[in-house]
This record gives C-alpha cells, sequence and structure tokens, in this order.
C-alpha cells in the first residue's frame, strides 16, 4: 500500500531504485512496506537486505529478512503528533522553542517566533548573536546566586538538570525586551549531557508590573511611617497655627505684631504643604479629585517655578486637550517637582519642552500603556536637554530617599511617583547621559467637559454659646483649641482618649448640664478613637453633635464623616476662624 525508501536507495524513484539494486550500485539498502494482510489487516514490515554475489562477481540475488514494525511506526506517529501538539503548544504561549547542541554549542532548531522576539531571522540567529543581545542576566532555579562562569558549567556538567534565567535583550531596532529562558538538559543513551531543550519568551511586560509592584510595596512601607510622622507633625501645627490665629484676634490688623502673626501663619501653612508631602505615601495623602484644566495647571506651576531661573518653557498644550480628574494640589507638586528637576539638569539654561495630547489606550494596540486598563487617557511629556540620568540610577529613581543631590531629600520623585499612581495613572522616564531626560505623565481622562469652579469664601470669627468636649491625646491640642472655643465663648471640658470622653458625656447628661457638641480625634494611638467612640456615643445619645478631627485630611471617615455618624469635620492645623464655623455647622446653625 505504501513504500518508503531508505539507506542507499533513499530519494530514488522505485523503478531507479530496483534497477539500482539489481545493477549493483547500491550495496544494501532498507525498505519500509504498508502492506494489507489476508484478513485485511494494515501492517508496516521493514525489509533490509544485502546483495549476493557469485564467485565471478555477478550479482544473483538479496539476502534479507522481514521484521513487523507496526507498533514501532505507531509510537513514531504518536511521537510526532506530541511534538506538532508541543510545538503549537508552545506557539500559542508566545515562546520560542529551541534545541542548543553542546558539541557545536549552536541551535540545531529554533522557532520561527524568534524574529518577533528579537528581530533576527532563523537563519541570522546562532548562540553567539544571543550572547551579543544579552544586557543583564536574572539566575533563577537551580542556577540561582551563582556567577555567569559557574552557572554555564553547572548546567553543562549536569550538577543542574534544569534552569530559568531572565535576560534584558537589545533586538535589532534597538528596542529594549525582558526574555525568559527556560531549559531543560538533553542525554544520550550512555547519560552523557549532549544539549539543552528550551524556550525563549517575551516577559517585558510582566516585568513592568513586577517593577510597579515592587515600587508600590516599597511606598507602601515608607507610607506607615510618613503616616505618623505627619499626624504628629499636624499635632504641633495645630498648635502654632492655633495659637497664631487666636494671637491675632486680641490685636488690630494696624498693629505691627499683626503683620508678623500674619507671616507665622503663612508659614505655618507651607509647614503643612510638607506634611501634605509626607501624606502622600500613607493613606491620608488620597487625592481629593476635582474636574480640571491640565494645561492651566502645568503653566501656572511651571512658569511660577522658574521665575527668575535661566531656563525657559516651550509649552505645545492643544486647546482640545481633554479633561482631567485630579486634585489640584497634589497635581501642581508633580509638574513643580519635574520642573526643578529639569531645572538642575541645566546648570547654564535651556529650554523645556511640554507637551500634551489626546490618546486612547487600546488593549494589544498601544505598547505605551501595557500596565494601564482601556481607556481615554492624557499624555504629558516634559523633556529638558540636560546632563541625563545614569542607567544605573535610572532604575532608582522613583524609589523614596535614593537621591543623587547633596542637599535632596530623596522624596521628590517618589511622591510625583505616587501622587501619579493614586490618580490611576503612569509616570515613565527616559534618559541619556549628556543629553536630556524626558518624563512621560499618563492620566486618565475625565467623562465630564466642563470645569467647575469652587465659590471663594471667606472664614469669619463666629461667636456662640454652650458647652463643648474636647477629645484628643495631645495636650498641646487640648490646650489650643480649648483656648480658641473659649475666646468665641464656649465652655470647655477635655478628655485624653474616647473611654474618657463617653464616661464624661454621660456624666454630663446625668448631671443635667450636658454637652453640646464635642470634637473628637481620629486616632489615638494605644486607646479609643474618634470613630469607635462616637458609636458608643450615639447609643447614649443618639443626638450627639460629634466633630471629627485629624491630620489625615484624605482619611475616608473625613471625607464621608457624616456616614460614620459625625455632625461635622476640622482638618488639622486649624485656625480660631475655622473652628468657630466647623462647631457651629455641626450645631445646625446656619453660617453660609
Amino acid at each position: 500500500r505504501e513504500v518508503i525508501l531508505l539507506g542507499d536507495l533513499a530519494g530514488l524513484a522505485p523503478e531507479q531504485a530496483v534497477e539500482t539494486a539489481r545493477q549493483g550500485e547500491g550495496i544494501s539498502w532498507r525498505v519500509d512496506y504498508r502492506i494489507q494482510t489476508r484478513t485485511g489487516e494494515e501492517r508496516w514490515i521493514a525489509n533490509a537486505a544485502i546483495q549476493v554475489r557469485d564467485e565471478g562477481g555477478r550479482i544473483i540475488g538479496s539476502l534479507g529478512i522481514l521484521q513487523d514494525i507496526t507498533e514501532r511506526k505507531r509510537i513514531e506517529k504518536a511521537l510526532q503528533e506530541s511534538e506538532r501538539l508541543y510545538r503549537s503548544a508552545i506557539e500559542v504561549m508566545g515562546a520560542v522553542p529551541y534545541y542548543q547542541n553542546y558539541f557545536t554549542m549552536n541551535y540545531d532548531f529554533i522557532g520561527p517566533g524568534i524574529e518577533v522576539l528579537t528581530g533576527y531571522s532563523v537563519e541570522e540567529f546562532t548562540f553567539e548573536r544571543w550572547k551579543s543581545l544579552r544586557k543583564e542576566r536574572i539566575l533563577i532555579g537551580d542556577l540561582a546566586n551563582l556567577d555567569p562562569e559557574t552557572a554555564a558549567e553547572t548546567a553543562r556538567q549536569g550538577e543542574g538538570f534544569s534552569w530559568r534565567a531572565d535576560y534584558r535583550i537589545q533586538t535589532k531596532t534597538g528596542e529594549e525586551k525582558w526574555v525568559a529562558n527556560a531549559a531543560i538538559q538533553v542525554r544520550d543513551e550512555q547519560g552523557k549531557i549532549v544539549g539543552s531543550l528550551g524556550t525563549l519568551q517575551d516577559i517585558t511586560e510582566r516585568k513592568h508590573m513586577e517593577d510597579e509592584l515592587l515600587k508600590a510595596k516599597k511606598l507602601e512601607s515608607v507610607g506607615i511611617l510618613a503616616g505618623g510622622i505627619a499626624h504628629d507633625f499636624n499635632n504641633l501645627l495645630t498648635a502654632i497655627l492655633g495659637n497664631v490665629s487666636l494671637a491675632k484676634t486680641m490685636l488690630s490688623p494696624e498693629d505691627d505684631v499683626f503683620e508678623r502673626l500674619t507671616e507665622a501663619e503663612k508659614a505655618s501653612y507651607r509647614a503643612q504643604k510638607l506634611t501634605q508631602q509626607l501624606l502622600t505615601f500613607s493613606k491620608g495623602g488620597a487625592p481629593i479629585k476635582q474636574i480640571e484644566n491640565i494645561s492651566e495647571i502645568v503653566r501656572e506651576t511651571m512658569i511660577f517655578s522658574l521665575r527668575g531661573s535661566n531656563v525657559r518653557c516651550e509649552f505645545d498644550l492643544p486647546e482640545d486637550l481633554w479633561l482631567v480628574d485630579v486634585d489640584k494640589g497634589q497635581f501642581s507638586q508633580v509638574i513643580q517637582n519635574l520642573t526643578i528637576n529639569a531645572y538642575q539638569a541645566m546648570p547654564e539654561g535651556g529650554t523645556i519642552e511640554v507637551r500634551g495630547e489626546n490618546l486612547t489606550n487600546q488593549k494589544h494596540e498601544n505598547k505605551y500603556l501595557p500596565t494601564l486598563p482601556e481607556g481615554n487617557y492624557i499624555k504629558l511629556t516634559i523633556e529638558d536637554h540636560g546632563i541625563g540620568i545614569s542607567k544605573d540610577h535610572l532604575q532608582k529613581i522613583f524609589d523614596p530617599y535614593f537621591t543623587t543631590k547633596q542637599m535632596g531629600s530623596g522624596l521628590g520623585l517618589a511622591t510625583v511617583y505616587s501622587i501619579v499612581k493614586n490618580h490611576d495613572g503612569l509616570i515613565t522616564v527616559q534618559s541619556q547621559l549628556g543629553k536630556g531626560t524626558i518624563f512621560t505623565v499618563y492620566l486618565p481622562a475625565s467623562t465630564q467637559k466642563k470645569v467647575i469652579s469652587p465659590k471663594q469664601e471667606k472664614t469669619p470669627l463666629l461667636e456662640g454659646q454652650g458647652r463643648i468636649l474636647v477629645m484628643d491625646d495631645e495636650t498641646m491640642v487640648r490646650d489650643i483649641a480649648g483656648q480658641m472655643l473659649i475666646r468665641i465663648g464656649y465652655r470647655v471640658d477635655f478628655a485624653k482618649d474616647g473611654a474618657e470622653a463617653i464616661t464624661m458625656y454621660q456624666e454630663a447628661m446625668d448631671s443635667g448640664d450636658p454637652f453640646h457638641a464635642v470634637i473628637l480625634d481620629l486616632t489615638i494611638p494605644g486607646g479609643m478613637g474618634g470613630e469607635e467612640a462616637v458609636m458608643e456615643l450615639k447609643r447614649i445619645d443618639a443626638n450627639v453633635k460629634a466633630i471629627v478631627s485629624s491630620g489625615y485630611s484624605g482619611d475616608p471617615v473625613m471625607a464621608n464623616y457624616q456616614q460614620y455618624g459625625f455632625s461635622g469635620v476640622i482638618s488639622k492645623p486649624y485656625k480660631v476662624e475655622e473652628l468657630g464655623k466647623a462647631v457651629q455647622k455641626a450645631l445646625g446653625i446656619n453660617v453660609s
């Protein structure tokens, strides 16, 4: 039914093969036949033979054997099918299969996907080529922690039977990618290692996601520390700003001291911005978003930051740039930090180029946004032509406390990264020494089409009357809050934690001289804080007027205080005017 010529007769036509065998041009041969037996069954038979000659050297016949190889043929077919399925599975996974021969140290086989992965064709891709593409190697598995020479020798000598290495490579077009090389050793019948069978797979996107996750974890750990520092700092500022604002109420605006106190007040607000930078690393730094025109924020912040310098800006910000939902204060901080970085990179002066554009991120179509969901984004590019950043430093510039500046804190770009991340955006950086640096920020576009301008309000000094309970673990905060409340007409009592506040509130109700309102600090280290205390107070008095206070201005309780049972909210630090307004609002007095 089927004939397969092997050995000396392979590749010949059947008639030519028969003639060759008879004439003596072929000494021996092998033919595999697929036959049909008498019962109709199909089998494979191997016919191996040699020529037989007489004393004169004339070919007079052949001597051979017929062997049933049906089972072997079935196994070969199964192996071929398995290999086909294996290659198909590898291709579906996006991996490139290969076999490396350890005798030649080259590839006996490599999949056609190598051209997509590296830019080089199968014919161009050799082991020497592969070595030239590799810029960085991370050994994993059996070879982890070994130096490159030991790892290579271990793999070849058989002390490790499988391995995995991740490589950062530069493709033919100059693009950088990460490639995972996973392989197992191949041995011959004597157990000697003769090669390796493995796959090369593009893991660039996964590496980007791992880097983002690592940065997030670093920021999270720093956030725990920064949040605590900012909380304590805001308590100090509450005492400073409260005393300053209280002193101003006792003076005439024409008084020389009044002007000095006003400057001290401004300095306190500048210090508050520093705490806000620390809070960016913690949950307290959650952005309070509003619809904004990004172009206006960028222009105003950059022009202000470069005032008096030898650096100027060139803006290419289209009028049809989409609006964004951002915390204006936080995003101004992003632009300010990037501007200062660019300015410091050009000590001899120069130009910062600022470009904006609308773009839509669609799956598998936009390689610039691999880690962001599909949707509309604003792309903002800030490019300087300064000294640039070395490759060693480029991977670390967003790490908290990493800096190359003698006077730097290492929080500038870490703050930028955290703010952009908290806005569901992405920031990337490209740089070349001696040529400059490009920071690119992607922010989700707003679904709204119009900016809503907030109303500008003055905060008057509002006097009142009644009894107020102030709960705070800091003596200085209790003292200044009490002094401010007394100054505007209230009677004041104090509690150091939630448990004491509940007891005092109950006693005041029982005595017939209840508290009209209670101010509760949200966070009490080692004690009951405001969130838990207000729930207990609600059980005592369903109509309790509770005001939540905290240095964590972005805490969910502060942002949605009514959902947690509070009647009012005030962020630390605060002035006497702001405290008076918060109390009267909680008491239901119209203060508009």
